[in-house]
C-alpha cells in the first residue's frame, strides 16, 4: 500500500463540522448528517469517479466492550444489507478501519426519506403505490433469510428517481438467528408484540412495522398512541388500534389488509409480507391503474442517513463508452507493436496471423463493450439491480480487460515461433465475457470486504490473474512453483472464493504438467472451496477436470464416469451454460475414448457440438471451444473406425483453427498429423503422404526437431512402407527413433511408438533379430508404464507375426491372444483393429498343424467389418479359413480369398507378398516378411 492509500480522517465529533479528508480512496468533501452512533459524510469514490456517503463512527469509546459492540454492530450491516440485491434496498459498497475508527461506504440516495416524502399531501394510490415497493425492499431482505428489526418511514430512503430504498439494517439477523429483543433494540412505536414480550421474532415483526409506517401515512397517525412506553406496550400487545381519521379516503378493503398485518398473534397475519404486498396488488387492479408516482419532492430529513436533496424529475445517470479503459489495452501502439513482432517472426504469414488477431480483438471487446452497458444500464437507468451488483460485475469487467491486456502482452513478446502460436490461441482462451453477468454461473465477486482485507484480496487475485494469461498463452516454465505460492496465500486469507480461484489454476497448471495425481488432490481441495463460496461454475469444472485426471489421466475411466451425477448437478447449480453442459460432454467423451464405448463419446461430442453451435452468441464466444471439438470428434471416430466421418470432422477442425489463429498454427499442424493417420488406415498412404508434408512443415518451422515432428516422419515413413517402399521409409524411421530417444526420458512409453516403426524397418530389411528385440523393448516399456492405448496391442501382434514367420509358433500364439485381449479392452470385441491379430492366430494354428484351432478366431475374423486398411487381413480371413475347413466346400473359399488378395495385389506391394506366401506349401515359412502395423497415439485437445 503507498501512502497516497493510506486512510487519512478529519477529526470530528457528532456536533462538529467535518473538515473534509480522506478514507482510503475515498475523498471526503462534506458532512451529510450525525447521530448517536457517527457522522454520515459525503464522499467521492476516486476510483469508479462517483459520489457516496461514508458512515463513520464516533470513536474513541469509552471502554473496549464499546468498541467491540459497535464494530460487531456496523460489521452486521454491512454484512446484511450486502446480501441483498434489491433495487428497493440501499447497497453497501464497503466496510473497514481508518484510523481507529470504523466506516461504512453506502449507494448515496439524493432525495428524501419516506417520511418527508409522506409530509406532503399525496392521494392515497400514491402513497400505496410507494410503500408496496419499499415493501418489496424488505420482502427481498427475507428472501435472503434477514429480518430487519427497525422498518421504519424515517429509514427508508428516495431518491430523485422516486424509487424508494430500505436502509439501516443495523439491527438486521439472520431468520434462525436467536434473538432476545429488548424494547430498546429498536424503534418502540413500529415493534410489533412479540418484540415486546420478548418472544421469538421472525419477518412477520417486520410485517408489522410496515403496516403501522402504512396506517400512519394513510392516517396521519400511528394506530397506537400512548404518552410513554409502557402504556404503549400495553396498547401495542393488547391490539388497541386507535381510530383512524376520518377525513381519510382510502378504500375499506385496503384498511382490512392492513388491520390484519397489525394482528397481535403473528400467525394471524399475512403468510408474509410478499403475500400481503401481492393481496393489495390484486385488489388495486380491479380498480384503477398504478399512478406514476411524482409531486415534489419534501425537504431533506437530516437524520444520519446517507441523504442530500436533488430536485424532481432528474434525469439518470448516462451509460457512455468507457474510452479511456480501453484505450489503455488497445491503442496505436500497441497495434504497432504486436504488428512488428509478428511480420518479424513469421513474414510470409503475418497478415494472415494479423487478421486473425483483429477478429479476436473485435469480438472480444465488442462483447466488452456491450456488457459495460448492459451492466451500467441495470443500475443508472432501469434502476433494476442494485449498486453493490453493480461494482461486482465492473469489478469483473476489470479483471477482463487485465487477462486481454495480458494476452497481447504475450503476443508482442513472444520469442519464436511456437511462442506466438500458444500466444494467440491463448487470446482465444481468455475468461469469457458473459463470466461478468449476474447468475451462478458468472465470476462475479459480490463479497463486501474491509478495505485492509480486500487489498489483501486483491494482490493475490492480481498475481492469480497473470500466471493464468502465461498459462494460457503456453508458458508454463516455473509456473507450478508460483501457483503453489498463491495458493498457499490464499489459503492463509480466509476468503473462499479467492481460494478457489488460486486452486483453479494450481489444477489447471498440474494438468498441463501431467501430473495427474497432484491434480486429484487439487481438484477435490477445489470443490470444497468453490462450495463454501459459492462459486458455482468453479465447482461445476472442477468436478470435470477431477474426472479427466482420474479416467484419462490416471485410467480408471469407470472411477471417473462414476462422478459424472456430482458432475452433472454441478452444472445444474450453475444454471446449466451451454460451454459448461458442452465441457462436461467433452470431458465424458474423452473418458470413453479409452473405452469401448466408443460410439457413446461420439455421441456426447455431438451434443456438445450442437449445444455450442445452437446460437451466433454462444458459437462467436466459444469458437475455439467447437474447433477442439471437430478435433476430438476426429479421433472419436477415427477409433469407431468411421473413417470418412473422421476426415471429414478433421477438415473442418482444420478450417476453424485457420480461421481463429491463421495459417500454420500448431493446431493445424496436430490436426493434419491426425489427418494423415487416419488416411493410412482407410489405405489410402499416397493421400496421407501429401496431408503429412504439410503437417511436416509447420512442425519443423515451429517446434525445430521436436518430439512431435518426429511423429509426422514417423506417419510418413508408415505410408512409404505401406507403399512398399521399405528403402525409403528405413532411414526415416531411424531418423524418428534417434529424436524420441534423444528429447524423451529413457522409460518415456511414447519411445515405444518410434521402437516399432524401426522394428518393422529392420524386419522388411531381414534383420530379424534386430526386429525382434525392438518390438520386445516396445512392449516392456508399454507394459511397465500401464498406458492403456493401441500400441501395446499393435506391438504385440507385430511380434506375433514375426515369431510366427520365423517358425516360433508358440510365442506367436502367446502374442496374438494377448494383443486379442488388449485390442477387446480398449476398443471392444468388434474392432477392426483385432483383424491381424485374429488372421495371425488362425494362421500360427495351421502352419503348427492345428485346422481345427485355426478355425474359431478366422470365423470371428470375417464377422468384423474392415477398415480401409484392413481389406487385405479380411481377404486373407476367407482364403486361410478355407484352408483350415479342407474339403470341396473349403478349397473354394480358399480360391475365393486367394482372388481377393490378387485384386488387391495389383495396387498393394503387400498384397503380392502375401499371395506367395499363400501359395507356398502350408508347413513351409514363406519367403517374405509383411503385415507389421504402426499406430501413433492421437492427441486430445486438452
Amino acid at each position: 500500500m503507498t501512502n497516497a492509500d493510506l486512510p487519512t480522517v478529519p477529526s470530528a465529533t457528532a456536533d462538529a463540522a467535518v473538515v473534509p479528508g480522506r478514507i482510503g480512496r475515498y475523498q471526503v468533501v462534506g458532512a451529510l448528517g450525525s447521530g448517536g452512533m457517527g457522522v454520515v459524510l459525503l464522499g467521492v469514490d476516486t476510483e469508479l469517479e462517483r459520489r457516496v456517503a461514508i458512515k463513520l463512527l464516533h470513536a474513541p469509546w469509552s471502554d473496549r466492550d464499546q468498541a467491540r459492540d459497535a464494530r460487531a454492530r456496523l460489521e452486521r450491516e454491512a454484512r446484511a444489507m450486502a446480501r441483498v440485491a434489491h433495487p428497493n434496498v440501499v447497497t453497501v459498497y464497503e466496510v473497514g478501519w481508518a484510523d481507529e475508527r470504523l466506516f461504512l461506504v453506502m449507494e448515496l440516495v439524493e432525495g428524501t426519506t419516506l417520511r418527508g416524502w409522506c409530509a406532503t399531501p399525496r392521494s392515497w394510490r400514491a402513497v400505496v403505490a410507494m410503500f408496496v415497493a419499499a415493501g418489496r425492499g424488505l420482502a427481498a431482505a427475507h428472501a435472503e433469510g434477514l429480518i430487519h428489526h427497525d422498518f421504519k418511514p424515517d429509514n427508508v430512503l428516495i431518491g430523485g428517481d422516486l424509487r424508494p430504498r430500505v436502509a439501516d439494517f443495523g439491527l438486521a439477523t439472520g431468520a434462525r438467528d436467536r434473538v432476545d429483543a429488548a424494547p430498546i433494540a429498536g424503534t418502540p412505536a413500529y415493534m410489533a408484540p412479540e418484540r415486546w414480550r420478548g418472544d421469538e421474532v421472525s419477518a412477520a415483526s417486520d410485517q408489522f412495522a410496515l403496516c403501522v409506517a402504512l396506517w400512519e401515512a394513510l392516517h396521519g397517525r400511528r394506530p397506537f398512541v400512548a404518552i410513554d412506553d409502557d402504556r404503549l406496550e400495553q396498547s401495542i400487545c393488547a391490539g388497541a388500534i386507535g381510530p383512524g381519521d376520518p377525513r381519510a379516503r382510502h378504500p375499506r378493503w385496503l384498511e382490512a389488509i392492513v388491520r390484519r398485518g397489525l394482528a397481535v398473534d403473528p400467525a394471524a397475519r399475512w403468510p408474509s409480507v410478499g403475500a400481503m404486498l401481492d393481496a393489495i396488488e390484486r385488489r388495486a387492479r380491479r380498480r384503477w391503474w398504478w399512478p406514476v408516482i411524482g409531486g415534489a419532492i419534501g425537504a431533506t430529513v437530516a437524520t444520519g442517513l446517507a441523504l442530500i436533496l436533488l430536485g424532481p424529475g432528474a434525469a439518470p445517470a448516462a451509460c457512455p463508452v468507457p474510452r479511456a479503459q480501453l484505450d489503455q489495452v488497445w491503442n496505436d501502439a500497441r497495434a504497432e507493436a504486436i504488428a512488428a513482432r509478428v511480420r518479424a517472426l513469421e513474414p510470409a504469414g503475418a497478415d494472415a496471423r494479423l487478421a486473425a488477431i483483429a477478429r479476436q480483438r473485435t469480438r472480444y471487446l465488442d462483447a466488452w463493450q456491450a456488457m459495460h452497458a448492459e451492466t451500467c444500464a441495470a443500475t443508472r437507468i432501469r434502476a433494476e439491480q442494485s449498486d453493490s451488483l453493480y461494482d461486482a460485475r465492473m469489478r469483473c469487467l476489470r479483471g477482463r480487460l487485465v487477462s486481454f491486456d495480458g494476452a497481447l502482452a504475450l503476443v508482442t513478446s513472444a520469442p519464436d515461433d511456437e511462442a506466438l502460436d500458444a500466444a494467440i490461441r491463448g487470446l482465444s482462451s481468455l475468461p469469457a465475457i458473459a463470466g461478468c453477468s449476474p447468475g451462478p454461473a458468472g465470476d462475479v465477486d459480490e463479497d463486501v470486504l474491509a478495505a485492509p482485507r480486500r487489498a489483501a484480496v486483491d494482490l493475490v487475485m492480481a498475481e492469480i490473474d497473470r500466471v493464468t494469461i502465461e498459462r494460457n498463452g503456453g508458458r508454463l516454465r516455473g509456473l507450478l512453483g508460483r501457483a503453489q505460492a498463491i495458493a498457499a496465500r490464499a489459503r492463509r486469507l480466509s476468503h473462499p472464493r479467492t481460494e478457489a480461484s488460486a486452486l483453479e489454476v494450481l489444477g489447471d497448471i498440474q494438468l498441463d504438467l501431467a501430473q495427474f495425481d497432484d491434480a486429484v488432490t487439487t481438484q477435490r481441495e477445489l470443490i470444497q472451496a468453490a462450495a463454501r463460496a459459492r462459486a458455482t461454475r468453479l465447482e461445476a469444472e472442477a468436478w470435470q477436470h477431477l474426472m479427466f485426471a482420474v479416467g484419462y489421466g490416471r485410467g480408471q475411466p469407470a472411477e471417473a464416469l462414476a462422478m459424472a451425477p456430482a458432475a452433472t448437478a454441478a452444472v445444474l447449480r450453475a444454471g446449466e451454460p451451454a460451454e459448461l453442459k458442452a465441457d462436461l460432454l467433452l470431458t465424458e467423451a474423452q473418458i470413453l475414448d479409452t473405452t469401448p464405448a466408443v460410439d457413446d463419446a461420439i455421441a456426447r461430442l455431438i451434443e456438445a457440438r450442437d449445444l455450442l453451435t445452437a446460437t451466433p452468441e454462444v458459437a462467436a464466444a466459444s469458437a475455439m471451444r467447437i474447433a477442439d471439438l471437430y478435433a476430438e470428434l476426429g479421433n472419436a471416430y477415427h477409433a469407431a473406425e468411421r473413417l470418412t466421418d473422421a476426415e471429414a470432422a478433421l477438415v473442418e477442425a482444420r478450417r476453424r483453427y485457420r480461421e481463429l489463429a491463421g495459417p500454420g498454427s500448431l493446431d493445424e499442424a496436430r490436426t493434419l498429423t491426425n489427418h494423415g493417420d487416419t488416411l493410412r488406415r482407410a489405405g489410402r498412404p499416397a493421400d496421407a503422404l501429401v496431408v503429412l508434408a504439410q503437417a511436416e512443415a509447420i512442425w519443423r518451422d515451429r517446434t525445430g526437431e521436436s518430439v512431435r515432428l518426429a511423429e509426422v516422419w514417423f506417419e510418413q515413413a508408415s505410408a512409404l512402407g505401406e507403399l512398399g517402399r521399405w528403402a525409403d521409409a528405413a532411414p526415416i524411421f531411424a531418423r524418428a527413433l534417434a529424436v524420441a530417444r534423444a528429447r524423451l526420458d529413457a522409460d518415456d512409453p511414447e519411445i515405444a511408438v518410434f521402437l516399432a516403426g524401426h522394428a518393422s524397418a529392420l524386419e522388411h530389411a531381414a534383420r530379424i533379430a534386430e526386429a525382434d528385440a525392438g518390438y520386445g523393448e516396445a512392449i516392456a516399456l508399454l507394459e511397465r508404464d500401464g498406458t492403456a492405448d493401441l500400441n501395446l496391442p499393435i506391438n504385440l501382434t507385430n511380434r506375433g507375426e514375426l515369431r510366427r514367420r520365423r517358425g516360433e509358433l508358440a510365442a506367436a500364439i502367446a502374442d496374438h491372444r494377448a494383443a486379442i485381449a488388449a485390442f477387446e479392452a480398449q476398443v471392444g470385441p468388434t474392432s477392426s483393429y483385432l483383424l491381424t491379430s485374429l488372421v495371425g492366430l488362425g494362421r500360427a494354428y495351421l502352419r503348427q498343424g492345428q485346422p481345427q484351432q485355426a478355425i474359431a478366431p478366422l470365423e470371428r475374423a470375417l464377422t468384423l467389418a474392415p477398415a480401409g486398411a484392413d481389406a487385405l487381413q479380411a481377404a486373407l480371413a476367407i482364403a486361410y479359413l478355407g484352408r483350415a475347413r479342407g474339403g470341396t466346400d473349403g478349397r473354394a473359399q480358399a480360391q475365393a480369398g486367394r482372388r481377393a488378395v490378387t485384386e488387391l495385389a495389383r495396387v498393394r506391394p503387400d498384397a503380392a507378398d502375401e499371395l506367395v506366401q499363400f501359395d507356398a506349401a502350408a508347413r513351409r515359412p514363406g519367403p517374405a516378411v509383411t503385415g507389421s502395423r504402426t499406430a501413433t497415439p492421437r492427441e486430445t485437445t486438452r
